[in-house]
């Protein structure tokens, strides 16, 4: 048996048309973006930074529903075994599975646990920050709060002394000089209050000597307790 194969005709013109097609086909170089600015770049590095920060934190929240989802299913595997294989067989079978979700809720709370004590440094530094700024702010709305300092640590010395020496910072000396009768309402006579200026002293602050003991009532000694007892706490 003899098969005859068809030869390609030069002159159908559907061939014709191909080739036309295929000429007409062009490579076109792909345009290039234009380098990213240098003074972009950081903001850029930032986005890119707090992106990778959402999608780790979506990452732990994804697992934490994960693994209540699996508890949850886990539990109602309990109430179906306990059905089907009967009252006494499913009361051992649930013990166990309770087991499960129990250690599966421990774990859990630990990963809560262990995230909060890596994210106490800077909560704690976040904590200090905000403080400082906030006592900033108040001094420069109200600059007599000063006075009201320096009132509050002379007033807590309690009666009897007669010599009170107020170290504040140079911007503030002039103010609590103006108002020393008001600051210490047990004073008489007797009683001599000098304000001495220090530039060791934060701006609405003071230190207050007498022969009783020294008072550091600066705004700097007060953030480092309150950092401390943050990092203690946390």
């Amino acid at each position: 048996m003899i098969i005859k194969k068809n030869k390609n005709n030069s002159n159908d013109p559907s061939n014709s048309n191909q080739s036309k097609q295929n000429n007409d086909l062009t490579v076109k170089p792909v345009a290039k973006k234009p380098p990213v600015p240098a003074f972009q770049q950081p903001l850029i590095k930032e986005r890119q930074e707090r992106r990778r920060g959402d999608r780790r934190r979506g990452y732990r929240r994804t697992e934490d529903r994960n693994l209540i989802s699996r508890a949850q299913e886990e539990a109602n595997a309990i109430k179906e075994s306990a059905a089907k294989e009967g009252f006494e067989y499913g009361i051992e079978l649930s013990k166990e599975e309770l087991k499960k979700l129990n250690n599966a809720i421990t774990e859990l709370l630990q990963s809560k646990e262990k995230a909060m004590e890596q994210a106490a440094p800077d909560i704690a530094f976040l904590a200090i920050k905000v403080a400082e700024k906030v006592i900033k702010k108040q001094l420069e709305i109200d600059d007599t709060i000063v006075l009201n300092i320096v009132s509050e640590v002379i007033k807590s010395l309690g009666k009897g002394e007669t010599n009170i020496m107020v170290r504040t910072n140079p911007a503030d000396t002039q103010l609590i000089q103006e108002n020393i009768p008001d600051l210490y309402p047990y004073g008489d006579s007797n009683t001599k209050i000098t304000v001495i200026k220090d530039e060791q002293v934060d701006w609405g602050s003071c230190i207050v000597e007498t022969k009783s003991g020294i008072i550091d009532a600066r705004f700097s000694t007060q953030i480092q307790i309150l950092q401390k007892a943050l990092e203690a706490g946390l």
